[in-house]
């Protein structure tokens, strides 16, 4: 299918350069909205996008002295069908913040409506006999606990990004009636699906009579609650903060990009199942450490796939290993009928499995080679369990071993979002953020993590984009290729932080660092670099292309294995270009950049997918009209991508 272009977008002024070089340049007699003055250059040669300032709102309740560090609230470790004796009731503990009523804080608040307007009893998480016996009991049948459930998975897998990615992660909604928190409703709807929506800023959470019987609900009669369910409630909170940390990974460029949404959400969810300790070690006993044995670790959402009545254990299993992989096995003998790319179609789930499972592979490989010099000690020197129990210390170290791993692996896989492409992600593009995210913190990988990484995701048939080894190396993304000088503008020490660096900046610093970074990248001889078309080009002129946009800038402090701290600054800049298919319909091609800077202002990494690459842009207009079509909305003169119900049809199995 070929492609037509649009008319000339509107010509940039000629003098870029000169903007470039004076910050007083182009800003006098302009206003930005809200009465600002703009930054110089800022509507002529790039734009601020909406989420740099928003960022700037994110703040969390600092605690006061005489205040507690957690407030401990009990939860279900995995659903309501797992046994208490199994670990099944966690206690967790949730940064402390005062709370309204109804678990109302500074980043979520839950809603005790339904969309239709029913309404159910508010918690009071603050009242003194609440406060004393930990929050709500666990109880299908109190909805003020379905609020606390809700609350505190989210909070947690919230604070497990913050402490990730090195700053409070923002939302990606625009504020609701001033409303700025992200809204959660455990009641939501009576449907077997939950689902975060973008345009309301909310978290939708259904109910639904049992469609089989489960361990706690009977078929017909008993309900099954999304809301009572960690797996789903990290899975849903997973997809907004990814379009908080990601502005265009709801658009349907590829199939790797839903399908990336729904593989990120289990893992975060995966990961987190080790959060419990006596979950993880009943589990682990049951298992004779053996993870692969253990459905209740290995499996996403047991009781709503066993409420479906189709038949399933789970919503979804993340591994596809052989049962014999682990301590108790054969030295790890490899993967048997693994699930490729290339097998796995382009629906969301299916595809996003394949990517899961590579990750939970390498997870698996590392901890076999962890734990089986501890198994050899227990064993004296053979490997071979004997029959019955585990000792209790092996127990005891393996759960310690596997945690620690797991918060590894959750915390990578999370940084990794920083080393991402703006738009356009791919699972390659991920395998090679997950590479330069590791190298980049922990120089020593005295345990191969990042070879074990490469070997799963080849195995499955992922490859690095635009590599041509699957090495390190080769992975590992770069900087620029052509000399850039440090931006002294966007050093730690020119920067005016409130407090922690970790911390959002003012908006009004915010904006300042983009108005930076958007002179640099704007420019003629550094757009290529970018991933851009500079707007003081001829090609900017006659391609359709509009404004370059920072639609982040983000600095991040961040922690290492050996208590080393990096600090760096993430943004994220991106360029549309208005095209025509071959059938004559307009839509919007994405390009652009990640660039990651160190504290004294130079440009570390740069991570592009150019906004001009033809053959990016062709392989997107055929996948519209074929495989992709029913994720864009197509009217009589063009498409656009279906953000709004994209979470809907990705919810193609009801989770």
């Amino acid at each position: 299918m070929s492609m037509a272009e649009l008319p000339p977008a509107p010509q940039a002024p000629d003098a870029v350069t000169a903007v470039a070089q004076s910050r007083e340049a182009g800003a006098a007699g302009r206003a930005v909205p809200g009465g600002r003055v703009p930054e110089p250059g800022e509507d002529q040669t790039y734009r601020i996008g909406e989420r740099v300032e928003r960022a700037g709102g994110t703040k969390l309740h600092t605690r006061k002295p005489e205040e507690p560090v957690y407030r401990p609230l009990k939860i279900f470790a995995a659903d309501p069908s797992v046994s208490r004796l199994a670990g099944g009731i966690a206690a967790t503990k949730v940064q402390y913040e005062p709370l309204r009523r109804g678990f109302r804080g500074k980043v979520l608040e839950v809603s005790a409506s339904s969309l239709d307007g029913r309404t159910w009893p508010e918690a009071e998480p603050d009242h003194p006999h609440v406060l004393l016996r930990g929050g709500y009991d666990p109880s299908l049948s109190d909805p003020r606990f379905h609020q606390q459930m809700v609350y505190a998975v989210a909070m947690t897998t919230y604070d497990n990004f913050k402490v990730a990615l090195g700053r409070n992660p923002t939302w990606g909604f625009d504020p609701q009636n001033e409303r700025t928190c992200l809204l959660l409703r455990p009641h939501g709807a009576e449907d077997a699906n939950a689902w975060y929506a973008r345009s309301s800023g909310e978290i939708v959470f259904g109910y639904f009579q049992a469609k089989e019987t489960t361990p706690t609900a009977q078929k017909g009669v008993g309900y099954v609650f999304t809301s009572a369910s960690h797996d789903i409630i990290s899975h849903e909170m997973t997809h907004a903060l990814l379009d908080g940390a990601r502005s265009h990974f709801m658009i349907a460029s590829h199939p790797d990009v839903l399908a990336f949404h729904e593989a990120f959400a289990d893992l975060v969810a995966f990961f987190q199942h080790f959060t419990f300790e006596s979950f993880v070690k009943a589990a682990v006993a049951a298992s004779r450490g053996n993870l692969l044995n253990s459905g209740v670790l290995i499996r996403i959402a047991g009781e709503f796939g066993m409420g479906l009545g189709a038949g399933q254990e789970a919503l979804r299993t993340l591994s596809d290993l052989d049962k014999e992989f682990g301590p108790e096995g054969k030295g790890g003998e490899g993967p048997r009928e693994i699930l490729t790319l290339e097998q796995a179609g382009v629906l969301p789930h299916e595809r996003g499995q394949v990517l899961a499972r590579a990750v939970v592979a390498t997870f698996l490989t590392l901890y076999q080679r962890r734990t089986r010099r501890f198994v050899k000690l227990a064993t004296g020197g053979s490997g071979e369990l004997l029959p019955g129990d585990l000792p209790e210390g092996l127990v005891d170290i393996l759960v310690a071993e596997v945690r620690r791993l797991a918060s590894q692996m959750l915390q990578l896989c999370i940084r990794a979002i920083d080393y991402c492409p703006p738009v356009d992600i791919r699972f390659g593009d991920y395998l090679r953020a997950l590479v330069t995210a590791d190298r980049d913190l922990v120089a020593d990988d005295d345990w191969a993590y990042r070879e074990a990484l490469i070997s799963a995701f080849g195995h499955r048939g992922i490859f690095g984009e635009g590599t041509m080894h699957m090495t390190e190396e080769a992975l590992s993304w770069g900087g620029p290729t052509i000399p850039m000088r440090p931006l002294d503008d966007l050093s730690f020490s020119r920067m005016k932080f409130e407090g922690d660096p970790g911390q959002p900046c003012s908006p009004a610093e915010l904006r300042r660092q983009a108005g930076v970074l958007g002179l640099l990248a704007a420019r003629p001889e550094n757009a290529r670099e970018f991933g851009l078309v500079s707007p003081g080009t001829n090609q900017f002129r006659l391609g359709g292309y509009e404004l370059p946009v920072i639609e982040s800038i983000r600095s991040a402090r961040r922690v290492g294995p050996d208590q080393q701290i990096a600090f760096d600054t993430i943004a994220e800049i991106v360029q549309g270009r208005r095209v025509r298919d071959g059938a004559g319909r307009e839509f919007t091609f994405y390009g652009g950049s990640t660039a990651i800077l160190g504290p004294a202002g130079e440009i570390r990494y740069v991570i592009r997918k150019r906004v001009d690459h033809e053959g990016r842009l062709q392989e997107q207009v055929n996948d519209m009209a074929g495989k992709l079509g029913s994720f864009w909305i197509t009217r009589a003169t063009s498409v656009q991508p279906d953000i709004a119900g994209t979470k809907r049809l990705c919810q193609g199995h009801r989770d």
